[in-house]
């Protein structure tokens, strides 16, 4: 890259499968990812990712799609206690066990590796699940392990030549499959608790992200329109009786349009 730099300047492009961009020099890059930074927001596609999460999620995806998924997960967090000193207990919970785990090893070398994934894993399970799982728990730790791996291989040298070659490498055996067949064992793993949730969940009370998730879409002016309505109501009922007028039987006509209205109608208000 260097030679090229001396010879094409500071930015040049070059093919390597997809078209990319060099930037060279801490100066450049700073204008463009922070003084423009809007116009390089977006995630490369890479297929060794896309073939994965499809452009969906919060990390990987772009455009609207991110958008709405960004601001429902930031809202959605944030109501959990994400940025506020309600979450620093469960935080300093999650502490306690670590300091227990590491003090069970008794003064004798360990790897702390996995001890300390699953401390972090934990705080982030309880916002989404809603549940922690032990240090000694094999079937996470084993699911820890798995997403080491995936992240280990998408550094390696066999997910740059499936970037460069997917229609390819999609049909060669090699270890860069062991990206997908890893990332469907997480993936069946989170459908699995999403099931589980779908099951016990109860709508008025979300207990975490999976619940915000699964429940239906709220109108933004909902609340408005609750508050609206139980104080006109409130405020008409102990004043006025309403009754139809006499000999005017009620009736349920109505018309199409956007929503569904009542066709005009009158009514008597008579005080109480």
């Amino acid at each position: 890259m260097a030679k090229f730099k001396e010879q094409y300047g500071d930015i040049f492009s070059l093919r390597l499968g997809p078209r990319i961009v060099v930037l060279n020099g801490c100066k450049l890059i700073k204008e463009a990812f922070v003084q423009h930074g809007e116009n390089f927001v977006d995630r490369s596609s890479l297929p060794s990712i896309t073939d994965i999460n499809q452009n969906n999620g919060l990390v990987f995806s772009n455009g609207y799609m991110w958008k709405q998924q960004r601001r429902f997960a930031l809202m959605t967090l944030k109501n959990f206690g994400v940025g506020k000193r309600s979450l620093e207990s469960s935080i300093q919970v999650e502490c306690k066990w670590l300091n227990e785990a590491m003090g069970n090893e008794q003064g004798q070398p360990f790897d702390p590796q996995f001890t300390v994934n699953n401390a972090v894993s934990n705080i982030i399970c309880c916002l989404v699940f809603g549940d922690r799982f032990e240090y000694g728990d094999s079937h996470f730790q084993n699911l820890l392990r798995l997403i080491n791996e995936v992240i280990y291989l998408h550094g390696s040298i066999w997910a740059r030549i499936y970037n460069v070659f997917p229609l390819i490498m999609r049909r060669l055996p090699g270890p860069h499959q062991k990206i997908f067949s890893h990332s469907e064992m997480l993936i069946n793993f989170v459908k699995l608790k999403i099931k589980e949730h779908r099951g016990d969940r109860d709508p008025s009370a979300p207990r975490d992200y999976i619940d915000c998730f699964l429940s239906k879409r709220a109108c933004p002016g909902e609340q408005l329109a609750r508050m609206e309505l139980f104080l006109f109501f409130t405020s008409l009922l102990q004043r006025f009786t309403f009754s139809p007028p006499p000999g005017v039987e009620p009736s349920l006509d109505f018309r199409m349009g956007m929503t569904l209205c009542p066709k005009s109608y009158k009514l008597c208000a008579t005080s109480r």
